[in-house]
């Protein structure tokens, strides 16, 4: 309502037309150029400079061509000057001109139809191109640099701005507010405080193809800024790629969204945006989402972020799919299989899509996450024919089947009854008769060796079934580790390994070659054949217990001198019992060695706490560092005030009106997103 109220007045100033100053020209209604000395030739409709001009321009008459030839117009920093005044204006085209150090640099106030194309824009205090209560005008192939803002519309529909070149401005690249119905297509978006931002219900807007690269917030829409179609854009270096406070209903598809801080950002009052089809990848923290249910992410690709996705306070279901076979998203750190498909992923065969759900908390799960990068090719199959002899059946089920290539499927065999299973064929060749494992009970790590095949080379060297390899390449094995350690160095098919077997103190050696596991073996482990690809032995062992890990909520707090806040903490993995210690900037805090630590402040400042945890085994394993802010008042909002440079002009009350336009419109970013950032 601020905004609202302040772009009416400011309208109201814009129509109300400037004292005519001495050095001012103007293109009158007539055609005529006054003061006729100005140092512009008419031709026609056609208005050429022929130096350069100290002083603003007036544009009085429509139909017409402002063409610059390169040359400059440059004011003398006086707040409310604009170097190019097209007020209830239609079809002007202002080409080919540098414009600096004026309030504004061209404004269109009430105006339509017309063409701003091919100019330099720099050093203008406030705006390089303003547009108030204006329709249906395109902005292209300008160059607006080094502006407070760089292309700022107020109540402005369905103009287009396009192909333009938009860096170092100090706060926005490109604002709306209250402004619908726009293009913003292929502009080199850099090095501003927020790239491309929208707010108070500024809808339907297109924004599309942009280079948007380094700025603080890359494209913000807030205010219920919604129905936005935000699509095909390189998004690259800012700390926030793509956020979206308080706005609904928008479309984000199909950008990059690459080495960003913040990949995408839906928070607060934000629901029903659609997230699809996007590269997210390299960023800290790929998606993050504050208090909001009901937004919509498939087919995006989520590569190597930090934190794939970053939900800090749970209870908000989002949908991470679109149900099968459309699938959901690639992630790159999901650890699941493709030997199953259909919609319950319980049918023999590969579909593409992860036999199991990839989980991101309670409340979000993608169920269909998919197997390679959504866009990128398919990969490689192969079919599977299973068939039996009379007497048994097999799971999966006889017939042909399709299977992702390096997939690993295990078949059973299911003899009837009076029959026994014999053995397993690949392409007519038998592979293997499987004879079941023998333990050592003297190893404790988990260690088995499955007994040797009889009947082959290695029986006539004296093995029998049931027999346990106690001594591997002269090295004596004690420990469950210690063949693990050699198995891991022959771990490439093709490997030769020599044996050294001991039973009843008489060693003999025998070469075997490592091949992959036969369908039907433990998973994972290595299997052992001879040079006739008969199979001797296979090495598996249970697996060590997962990796220790802890966490702490909150992440961040911001809170009074004297006030509290308790953290608690989530550690899984590793052998329990568990030891907690807290550390409060870097140093262990006496005392705080339970689950839970309560924080409380005697002076402001900025304090962060992790936890260290040590199981039973000594490992340790560190949280995330939380962030907490204390201050001694209650934090409210705040203005960073705009520093006008010299100048001998006084004060006027539309000076100060634009100044508080300018303040209240880009300050009101910095009090939107307060939350954890990676230290």
């Amino acid at each position: 309502m601020l905004t609202l109220l302040l772009i009416g007045t400011l309208t109201l100033a814009f129509n109300t037309q400037p004292v005519k100053a001495s050095g001012t020209i103007y293109i009158r209604a007539d055609g005529s150029i006054d003061p006729p000395t100005a140092p512009i030739h008419r031709d026609g409709d056609v208005y050429t400079f022929t130096n350069n001009i100290y002083d603003s321009i007036v544009i009085e008459r429509d139909n017409i061509v402002i063409d610059g030839t390169g040359k400059t117009i440059q004011g003398t920093e006086e707040l409310d000057s604009r170097g190019i005044d097209l007020s209830n204006r239609v079809n002007v085209t202002v080409r080919n001109t540098r414009i600096t150090a004026f309030s504004y640099g061209v404004c269109l106030n009430y105006s339509s139809i017309n063409s701003i194309s091919g100019n330099d824009l720099n050093d203008n205090r406030f705006f390089g191109i303003v547009l108030i209560s204006s329709l249906d005008n395109s902005i292209s192939q300008n160059n607006v640099t080094n502006n407070n803002g760089g292309v700022v519309l107020f109540s402005s529909l369905n103009n287009s701005i396009v192909g333009n070149n938009i860096k170092n401005n100090d706060n926005h690249g490109i604002a709306f507010s209250f402004s619908s119905n726009s293009s913003i297509s292929r502009n080199n978006i850099t090095d501003n405080y927020n790239g491309i931002y929208l707010e108070s219900s500024s809808n339907f807007n297109s924004i599309t193809e942009n280079n948007v690269i380094h700025n603080f917030y890359g494209i913000w829409g807030e205010f219920s800024s919604d129905y936005n179609n935000i699509s095909g854009n390189n998004i690259k270096n800012n700390d926030v790629g793509i956020g979206l406070p308080n706005s609904s209903y928008n479309s984000i598809s199909g950008n990059n969204v690459t080495d960003n801080n913040y990949g995408i950002d839906i928070l607060w009052d934000s629901s029903d945006n659609s997230i699809v089809g996007n590269n997210i990848k390299n960023n800290i923290y790929g998606i993050a989402l504050y208090f909001r249910s009901n937004n919509k992410f498939w087919h995006n690709n989520f590569i190597n972020n930090t934190q794939q996705v970053y939900i800090p306070y749970s209870g908000y279901a989002n949908f991470w799919d679109d149900g099968y076979p459309s699938g959901g998203n690639y992630w790159s750190d999901y650890a699941g299989v493709d030997v199953k498909k259909g919609s319950g992923q319980d049918l023999p065969g590969s579909d593409g899509i992860g036999d199991t759900p990839y989980i991101i908390d309670a409340n979000n799960r993608d169920q269909y996450p998919l197997m390679t990068p959504y866009g990128a090719p398919p990969p490689s199959t192969y079919t599977l024919t299973i068939t039996t002899t009379v007497g048994g059946t097999t799971d999966p089920s006889l017939g042909i089947y399709s299977y992702t290539a390096h997939s690993s499927v295990q078949v059973t065999a299911i003899p009837y009854a009076d029959y026994t299973f014999d053995h397993w064929e690949l392409n007519n060749v038998t592979i293997s008769v499987y004879l079941g494992i023998s333990y050592d009970p003297s190893y404790t790590g988990g260690l088995l060796v499955m007994s040797i095949v009889p009947g082959g080379p290695a029986d006539k060297a004296g093995l029998i079934v049931g027999d346990v390899i106690k001594q591997v390449d002269s090295l004596q094995v004690n420990r469950a580790e210690d063949l693990v350690t050699y198995v891991q160095r022959y771990k490439n098919p093709g490997d030769i390994v020599v044996l050294k077997i001991n039973r009843s103190n008489l060693i003999m050696e025998i070469t075997l070659t490592l091949e992959r596991a036969p369908v039907g073996f433990p998973n994972p482990c290595s299997v052992l054949m001879d040079n006739n690809h008969t199979l001797k032995a296979v090495f598996t062992y249970s697996p060590p217990p997962p990796l220790l890990t802890a966490s702490i909520s909150p992440l961040s707090s911001s809170i009074l001198v004297g006030q509290s806040v308790t953290f608690a903490s989530t550690v899984s993995g590793g052998y329990t019992p568990y030891s907690y210690q807290w550390y409060l900037n870097g140093a262990p805090v006496s005392g705080a060695t339970s689950n839970t630590w309560t924080f409380t402040s005697t002076s402001g400042g900025i304090y962060y706490v992790y936890l260290k945890v040590t199981d039973a085994k000594g490992n340790i394993a560190q949280s995330e560092t939380a962030r907490i802010a204390v201050t001694s008042v209650p934090v409210g909002g705040y203005s960073i005030p705009i520093q006008a440079r010299t100048t001998t002009k006084p004060l006027t009350p539309y000076l100060i009106l634009t100044a508080i336009l300018t303040i209240a419109f880009t300050t009101i970013k910095r009090k939107t997103t307060r939350k954890p950032k990676q230290q």
